[in-house]
This record gives C-alpha cells, structure tokens and sequence, in this order.
C-alpha cells in the first residue's frame, strides 16, 4: 500500500509528471540523471570540458572529466564570469563554467532522432548564460534542445604577445569562447543520440552575440559538419573584428589590445604564468570598456579566418540553410552604449542628410531616437541585408527576417520591437520578453506560435515554411524578406533598398573591394 500511497500523494499534491524519475543517460564522460519538468527530461549543468582554471586560462578547452556514479544533473552550472550592476541579480559564477545543458521530451523512443537545436546566447561577449527557465515548446514539437556557456570577456577573447608565443607550434588562440563552443558541438555530435536527439540534424541558433557566433561558427573551418543549418538573430555582422599580429594587417592589432590591458593592471611584459595569476575579478570589462579595448572576437586566420562580409564574400561560409534577421527596434541597445546623435549623423559620410530627410522628423527632431535608429540601421538592418546577399550569392540557401511585432500592451511606449526581443517569440515564452513585463494578449500568443513554428519547421527540414503559415519565400532572386508586423506576417521584397543604398557605404565602405 505504501508505493500506491506515495503516488496518490505525488499526483494530488505535485503532479504526476513532476513524480516521475528522470533516466539516467549514458554519454561519453559518465552516466547522468536529469529532472522531469512536465512533459520535459532536462539535464542541467553537464561538463562539456575541463574547468578552464589555473593553467588552462587561456588555452583551448580540455577534455571533459569523468565520472563513474551517476551524476545528478539537476540545476544549471555556474555561470562564467562577467560584471553585475547594481539591481541585476546575484548569479553563482566561476571560471570553472564550461556547462551545457539538455531538454528532451519525455518518453521518447530511444531511436527517435530527434531535430536538435542548441542555442548560443547573447550578450555583447561579456554577459549571459545557457541557463533558460522553460524549453517546453521546443520539446512539446519533437526537438531536443541544447544550451551552453562559454567563456565571456577577457576570460573568452584575449591575445597577448606572451599567449601567442606561447602557442606558436599549436596555432593561434585568442578566440577561446568559439573554442569552447566548437567543443560543445563535438559534445553534441558524440552525445546526443543518447538523449534522442539526431546528430545529423543540428541547428544553432543565437541572438545578438550569439548570433556573432552563429555566423562566425558559419565560416570557421573548424566547425564544419558540426551543423547543419543556423539561425542568426540581430548580428552585427560588419563589425570590424582586430586582427592577430600573424595576419599582417594595419591598425591595431588583438595583442595589443591585450598587452595594453595587462600594463593597465599591473602586468607589463607578462610572462604567460603572470597573466594567468590575475585574479578573475580584475579581469572583467563594463561594456564600454570591452567595446574600446578589444574585447571581442578576433580574426585569427585559423579560428576566424577572416571578417563576416569578407569571408562571406569569398565563399567561406558552409553550404547550410541559413536564417538571418532583425528588429524594427535594434537601437535599444543604445542604452547601454553612450551614442552621440550628431557623431553618429557624421558617420553616415556625405549621405547622411538625405538619410536623416528619410527618417522623417519624429526621429530627426529626437536626438535619442535619431541615434538609437542610426545604431540600428548601420550595426544589424543594414548589415543584415549585406549578410543575406553575400550568402546567397555562393548557393547558401537563405531566409530573411524582419521583426517589427509589439506586443499589445506595450505599443504606446516603444517604438518599434527592441534589440532581440524576437527571442521569447521563437521560444514561445512571452516572459522572457526583453527587458519589459507585460499581460500577453491573444494576439500576441498567436504570433509567438507562428515565429516559433517558422523555427521548429526549419529545424526539421532546413525550410521554415510549413502548413497554416504564411509563405516565407527564400531571398534569392527577390531579395525579398518576410515582415513580422503589428498587423500580421507578409513578405516583402527588396526592404526599403532606397534607405539602405544610401546607408551601406557607410557600413562596409570599400571592404568587399577586392572581392
């Protein structure tokens, strides 16, 4: 009577679902055992590698350890280690964070093969974490998800004189949180059939730095067959990454960047044990001190062989399917970030008058919104187009985005939809809109299904379109790209080229020259 008891007790007061015990998986480290969460199998906080502490700063990741019981993978790992304002939460954060987590659906077959898409998060490559509150939709529509942390700020990208002669017989390093997230595809590739998933049919997908990654991992040699299609939401693509001293470029270079910040902190010609002898806390960067210093990603001719738009250009980037978009909003970011209107209006060359005419005077007239609308012009509208051409051009078959949708509640108070809020609308999760809380409408939970649909359809067979949604036709040969709007969902070809003609030279100038 006692186990009957006990499960009586269990449905009435927690829930079935919540009862059931979790299988235990075996995957190349060890054994695992996750938590159930509803219709949910997940397995949080799963070493991928080694804790990248002592003297594994700075390198390339090591094996993962392992392990002989089975290993509780019941909450998320720490996260790695970035800066905390005042008001933010406190987060449990350690160098030791190279952690990847698991959502499968319940009770599926032990040869599903299930679609798997693993998320890279965002933020500006020094904030963020894989750490997601719900996966359900994804494993509701048959996907396994997957989420991961890699190492963020200094900890993450970093060239030094001392590094990289250290690593001269090994290949240039720098751009250590691509290494660790290439390594969590290897992870993947090895291990996810044990949870259902297919290793054949992986999708990443990130939004903002993540999606930096998306591309960048798009065009890395390293990380070919990892993937197999790849989503890229509000990447500022024509960022101009530092090169390394190998790549004989002008201007200044990754390590230079790097020997500066050591001299800052005490560390003049440091030796590689030096450096590694920081403490964590003084290595980490408030944003605009990691925009100004270099703390970014870093073309590496190994790693990164090139930028975005020239690699692109030159027909580096894999043959997969390939999703890229943009907010109507993106200059939200101009928050974080001390734009100046009139610097920006500058940057725009001799076309910026005519530019700010076809604005219009709302936003000419509001310094705020006139460089928050720059921003997002130049850093991910713009560059978004320059991707799309690129790829499509060298037989990437491509999709194109537009995310102009508010929610209801909030239209009187935004303009357009802000820097990646399009992320709670693909995961179906409208609490996790960015940066505002808000009553989700009808309305607004029917576009959630939509986006995510477009997703999860892409997912399985490299075409987001699917039954009941509106046609989503491929860039090419229309340019024509699909228009996410307060009034519904449409296509839309060739997106306001007379704006963005007059915009781009500004953007890329005579980059792609030679291409």
């Amino acid at each position: 009577m006692r186990p009957l008891l006990a499960g009586l007790l269990c449905a009435i007061f927690i829930g079935i679902a919540s009862c059931a015990e979790a299988p235990v998986v075996s995957i190349s480290s060890g054994r695992v055992q996750g938590v159930v969460q509803g219709n949910t199998v997940a397995y949080l906080g799963i070493p991928y590698a080694a804790a990248p502490t002592g003297n594994l700063r700075w390198r390339a990741p090591a094996p993962a350890p392992q392990w002989t019981d089975v290993r509780e993978t019941t909450r998320f790992g720490a996260n790695c280690p970035q800066p905390i304002f005042e008001g933010d939460p406190a987060l449990t954060m350690s160098e030791d964070c190279l952690f990847l987590n698991v959502w499968t659906p319940q009770n599926h077959r032990a040869d599903a093969r299930l679609p798997v898409m693993v998320w890279i998060h965002g933020g500006a490559y020094i904030f963020g974490s894989g750490d997601i509150d719900d996966a359900s939709a994804f494993t509701r529509d048959g996907v396994v998800l997957v989420s991961i942390n890699y190492r963020l700020g200094r900890f993450g990208f970093f060239a030094h004189p001392a590094l990289t002669a250290e690593n001269a017989d090994n290949g240039l390093l720098g751009n250590y949180g691509i290494l660790d997230q290439i390594e969590a595809l290897k992870w993947v590739r090895a291990n996810i059939a044990q949870f259902g998933g297919d290793p054949d049919n992986v999708t990443i997908f990130g939004v903002s730095a993540g999606a930096t990654f998306t591309n960048l991992l798009m065009y890395s040699p390293l990380s070919e067959g990892l993937f197999h299609r790849a989503i890229a939401q509000s990447d500022p693509f024509a960022q101009p990454w530092p090169y390394m001293a190998v790549m004989n470029r002008s201007g200044q270079n990754a390590e230079s960047y790097g020997d500066a910040w050591a001299q800052s902190v005490g560390a003049p010609n440091a030796t590689p044990a030096q450096l590694r002898a920081i403490p964590t806390e003084r290595a980490l960067a408030d944003p605009n001190e990691a925009n100004a210093g270099g703390v970014k990603p870093m073309v590496d001719g190994r790693i990164v062989p090139e930028r975005g738009p020239e690699a692109f250009a030159a027909g580096l980037a894999h043959r997969v399917p390939y999703i890229i978009g943009a907010n109507s909003y993106e200059g939200s970011l101009t928050e974080m970030y001390n734009a100046d209107a009139a610097a920006l209006v500058a940057s725009l060359g001799a076309n910026g008058p005519q530019i700010v005419q076809k604005y219009g005077q709302t936003i000419a007239n509001n310094h705020r919104l006139l460089a928050a609308t720059i921003t997002g012009d130049t850093s991910f509208v713009g560059p978004r187009r320059i991707a799309a051409r690129l790829a499509s051009s060298h037989d990437v078959p491509t999709w194109v985005y537009h995310f102009a949708y508010v929610p209801e509640a909030l239209r009187e108070t935004l303009p357009g939809a802000p820097h990646a809020s399009e992320v709670s609308f693909a995961f179906e999760d409208l609490g996790m809109y960015e940066g505002s809380r808000f009553d989700a409408r009808a309305a607004d939970k029917a576009m959630a299904r939509q986006v995510h649909s477009y997703w999860v359809n892409f997912a399985r067979t490299g075409d987001p379109n699917g039954a009941g949604l509106p046609n989503w036709p491929r860039f090419a040969p229309n340019e024509t790209l699909l228009a996410f709007e307060n009034d519904g969902i449409r296509p839309i070809n060739g997106y306001r080229d007379d704006l963005y003609d007059l915009i781009e030279p500004s953007i890329i100038g005579d980059r792609l020259a030679a291409h």
